[in-house]
């Protein structure tokens, strides 16, 4: 969140603390640069949104443009596809398993010498 969202939340709340500037310095406007290298390696590899959403707010400046709305929206959209595709894998997983573990049917070929 910007200083400037902020203060536009308590005007349109109309509810305004003694010091704004002790709740703007709560903010932290500047994420820290984390190893980033070392944690992005697969993303889609279970990553859920609210993940996807501090990795997009820590990346993208102006969340307000057209552009980054996009954005946001194709994200949420990939990583919703992403789960109900995921589930989908884990239930024929699942059937594909049980259907494995079925008793087959065995018959028994005697010779034709008699050899019971």
């Amino acid at each position: 969140m910007t200083p400037e969202l902020i203060l536009k939340s308590f005007q349109a709340t109309g509810v305004w603390p003694m010091d704004a500037d002790a709740v703007l310095k709560r903010f932290n406007n500047y994420p820290q640069q984390q190893d980033e290298d070392a944690e992005i390696g697969e993303h889609g590899g279970g990553d859920s949104w609210p993940e996807l959403r501090k990795i997009f707010d820590a990346a993208v400046a102006n969340k307000a443009r057209i552009e980054a709305k996009r954005l946001s929206q194709s994200l949420h959209s990939l990583q919703v596809n992403n789960e109900l595709l995921r589930t989908r894998n884990e239930e024929l997983q699942h059937e594909l398993n049980v259907i494995k573990k079925r008793p087959t049917q065995r018959t028994t070929l005697t010779t034709q010498d008699g050899d019971d």
